[in-house]
């Protein structure tokens, strides 16, 4: 329990830094829930797998994305920064949230609006990340998913590092799926193309497997879709390169 009321810990991302002064180390981003609120702490281990009390004093750090903020990924940059990735729910309403952390997980304010980007820059859509990496560019890349109660809309979108919204990428800076389908995974290839994975759930009997290719600039290169059998739902959680 790293909150200063209890609760229930859940670790949802292990990594171990590859770069800074603290390589070799490993940071781990947990999800505490207290009386039915998600906060964010991260928590920092020394190669030999004990606390670093070097780290916040007792080696765990809460940071501030929002209120009832469930965090979904970490990622590490190669500068020794770290991208921290989640979801906001207020008032049954999901929003995505999207920070850029220093090396000692400090929020940094100059990255999109005071240190966070949020989805509820995408009009229309209240879109919930489902994951996020960067790319050969060193932009942010991020699907997930918008559902209004009677229809899901599967969606991605591209940040400079800077944090903003990337217009070269589909000239808005995001792209939307087709209606009922999902999206949970993605990676990127080494021209920039981006492959994402889901869930189609628009088959008359059972849900098919969906895997889609993004241009560089946004563009829908092609969709698959694959239905394993007539008598399981199928769907995609990983791609590997």
């Amino acid at each position: 329990n790293f909150t200063s009321t209890p609760s229930d810990d859940n670790a949802v991302k292990v990594l171990k830094i590859a770069n800074g002064s603290h390589a070799g180390k490993f940071l781990v981003a947990s999800r505490a829930n207290a009386n039915s609120s998600n906060d964010i702490v991260l928590t920092r281990f020394t190669s030999d797998g004990e606390l670093d009390t070097t780290f916040d004093l007792d080696g765990h750090k809460q940071v501030k994305l929002g209120e009832n903020v469930e965090v979904i990924g970490l990622i590490e940059l190669t500068s020794g920064e770290f991208i921290l990735y989640g979801n906001i729910t207020q008032n049954s309403v999901i929003t995505g949230v999207i920070a850029k952390l220093d090396a000692e997980i400090n929020i940094d304010t100059s990255f999109a609006t005071n240190g966070i980007y949020s989805t509820v820059d995408i009009p229309d859509l209240d879109v919930s990340l489902k994951q996020a990496t960067v790319d050969n560019d060193g932009k942010i890349i991020a699907v997930g998913n918008s559902d209004n109660g009677s229809s899901i809309t599967p969606v991605i979108l591209r940040l400079t590092t800077s944090g903003s919204i990337d217009f070269s990428f589909n000239n808005v800076g995001f792209n939307v799926g087709s209606t009922g389908d999902e999206y949970n995974t993605l990676v990127v290839k080494s021209n920039n193309r981006v492959f994402v994975g889901g869930v189609d759930n628009n088959s008359a009997s059972t849900k098919a497997m969906l895997v889609t290719q993004y241009k560089s600039n946004g563009t829908i290169a092609f969709n698959y879709y694959i239905d394993v059998n007539s008598v399981s739902d199928d769907s995609v959680h990983k791609i590997l390169l």
